[in-house]
């Protein structure tokens, strides 16, 4: 487990595209000699960038693990029917990792022509207090548009769940992460 940029314990940098925090990871596992196949995790904005590592090396995947992942048509499909208070919020939080411009750039640099050849797995939060219905729908059904990315895609609607579903829900996180290892997804 490793701190993205300017997140946790990281080194201070300058805003990152998703490019060149995959470019560091991509240094991190060679500095490490860590060997393939990678189960990755992501979560929000880490799902994007652990879905650009693995569509520049898909060679080197054995699975994803897609936590409440940003989906690439966020900003298009989905802030749009967000109350303005939320989008302008939302915009807003940039400030340690990367700015709005490279988040943008980011995900809408997200390969969604890539059919993976390896299980991914996408958990997707059901009970965010600031969405509507009409919202949580479109987000599960962005959820689901992730998961069939992959010939083995399976989305997994965790419904008691908040954005951060690895503290509200450790155990379906775990047991994804057990599917992908043992193969049983």
């Amino acid at each position: 487990m490793y701190d993205r940029t300017n997140i946790g314990g990281s080194m201070q940098h300058d805003s990152e595209t998703s490019r060149q925090s995959v470019n560091r990871l991509r240094r991190l596992i060679h500095t490490l000699s860590l060997k393939p196949p990678f189960i990755l995790v992501g979560h929000s904005y880490g799902g994007t960038l652990v879905r650009q590592f693995a569509s520049q090396y898909p060679s080197e995947m054995k699975g994803l693990l897609l936590i409440d992942a940003t989906p690439e048509s966020y900003i298009q499909r989905f802030l749009p029917v967000m109350p303005n208070t939320f989008q302008s919020i939302y915009k807003k939080q940039f400030t340690l990792e990367c700015t709005y411009k490279d988040f943008k750039e980011s995900i809408e640099a997200t390969n969604v022509d890539i059919l993976y050849p390896f299980p991914v797995i996408v958990l997707s939060a059901g009970k965010k207090d600031h969405y509507s219905r009409e919202a949580q729908l479109l987000w599960h059904e962005l959820q689901r548009q992730t998961a069939a990315q992959s010939i083995q895609g399976l989305l997994i609607e965790v419904p008691n769940s908040r954005h951060f579903i690895q503290q509200d829900a450790p155990h379906i996180v775990v047991d994804a992460l057990h599917r992908l290892i043992s193969g049983d997804s």
